[in-house]
């Protein structure tokens, strides 16, 4: 850059910020009367994408991928009943599961559901998510 005519200039510093979009996350106020199961959809260039959910400030549940997407794939995730499953979308739409050893730690709960109560929902990756979804079903108990 270089000085040009009649250039307006300021004698201060902006005060700059940048922006960090590695985690994403949301409090939730789960009334319902039981955990509440969810569904999560991560897309595009995402660098070991997962998520955790955190209850009195403590992890409770994590589940993070060592894997990277491509532009145009998409991480698929459920814990609802019935419709379980653990999924990568390859761009030309084909399934892959990714209930493999290589992926998950089969030790840890991989399936699991917000508590009851308030918690906090958090998205992450190594690099920016710039496209996700997360969809919440509460339930309750009818007689």
């Amino acid at each position: 850059m270089s000085e040009m005519e009649e250039e307006v200039q300021w004698n201060f510093r902006w005060d700059a910020r940048f922006a960090d979009y590695t985690e994403r996350s949301i409090i939730f106020d789960n009334d319902g009367h039981v955990e509440a199961p969810m569904q999560i959809e991560m897309s595009n260039h995402l660098i070991n994408p997962g998520f955790y959910i955190l209850k009195d400030g403590k992890i409770i549940n994590k589940l993070i991928l060592p894997i990277t997407l491509k532009q145009g794939e998409k991480l698929l995730y459920s814990s609802r009943d019935n419709e379980i499953f653990l999924n990568k979308q390859n761009v030309d739409g084909s399934i892959e599961s990714l209930f493999k050893q290589q992926y998950i730690d089969l030790n840890n709960n991989n399936i699991f559901k917000i508590p009851k109560g308030i918690s906090e929902i958090t998205l992450v990756a190594d690099n920016n998510i710039y496209d996700a979804k997360l969809n919440i079903f509460k339930q309750y108990k009818v007689v």
